[in-house]
């Protein structure tokens, strides 16, 4: 764990120091809770309204009729062109390798569609 020095006014330390002492745990508990909570929620999975999905599906299903379709050469050759990528840290080998999984299946899938 990494440690930071904050300076803070003297009154909001003191709140702080006592928030703690009330549940029992130390002042760098509290804060890093308390730090926690406030960062987690702007990460929160909200639910599409119905009509927003219906909307977005009709738009994408518009878009990939405006692009159309390419041939299976076409997309062989773009794959194989093609620079490879350096997948971001946080992804782990698992990660990785369902997601890659999950692109065959996708891939064979739509082969079958062609046929």
């Amino acid at each position: 764990m990494s440690s930071v020095t904050l300076t803070l006014p003297e009154p909001l330390l003191r709140v702080l120091e006592t928030a703690a002492r009330n549940k029992g745990i130390t002042l760098s508990e509290y804060v890093l809770a308390a730090l926690t909570r406030h960062v987690s929620t702007a990460y929160r999975v909200e639910a599409v309204p119905e009509e927003q999905r219906e909307r977005d599906e009709q738009e994408f299903a518009a878009l990939l009729q405006r692009l159309g379709a390419a041939s299976e050469e076409e997309i062989e050759r773009a794959l194989d062109e093609g620079e490879p990528g350096e997948w971001e840290p946080e992804l782990t080998p698992e990660i990785v390798a369902r997601f890659e999984e999950k692109l065959k299946i996708k891939a064979a899938e739509i082969k079958s569609n062609k046929q």
